[in-house]
């Protein structure tokens, strides 16, 4: 069926009410889609801290916040997945000086399973400040301290 340029159209009311409502419920989709991005944005802003990347190509990585990484770590302790609690150290040393204590801890752990004894050889050296004392009797001593009991 053709429409002359001359022949003249009916519009129906039911029609213009359809065309509302439709117009209605597109701007009404428009704004849940950016209520739920406004509240994902603030859930990311809210839980993720950027870390530095590699220094070399400056990329920024989006990582955990404290508490987040703290469990993610305890986690792959638990685990003994050396390799990644190995990829999330680095990014635990950028947290508050409060963390130290934890930190070190982690650290020992971490290198006391890796494959490559020279890690572990040189961790002892840099917190003995020098190259002469022996790392086994430091370790024993480590090993030895008492656990504190938290009431």
């Amino acid at each position: 069926m053709s429409h002359n340029s001359t022949s003249t159209r009916k519009i129906t009311k039911s029609s213009v009410d359809n065309a509302i409502k439709l117009v209605m419920e597109h701007d009404e989709k428009k704004r849940r889609q950016k209520n739920v991005q406004v509240t994902n944005d603030y859930k990311i802003s809210h839980y993720c801290k950027k870390f530095s990347g590699d220094k070399k190509s400056r990329t920024l990585v989006v990582g955990l916040s404290k508490s987040l990484a703290l469990l993610e770590m305890q986690s792959y302790i638990t685990r003994q997945d050396w390799k990644h609690a190995l990829n999330l150290f680095p990014r635990l040393l950028e947290y508050p000086i409060e963390l130290e204590p934890l930190i070190w801890r982690y650290a020992l752990l971490i290198l006391s399973h890796t494959n490559n004894s020279s890690h572990l050889y040189r961790f002892f050296q840099q917190c003995l400040g020098n190259q002469n004392s022996n790392c086994q009797t430091l370790l024993r001593k480590l090993l030895s301290l008492p656990l504190k009991n938290v009431n």
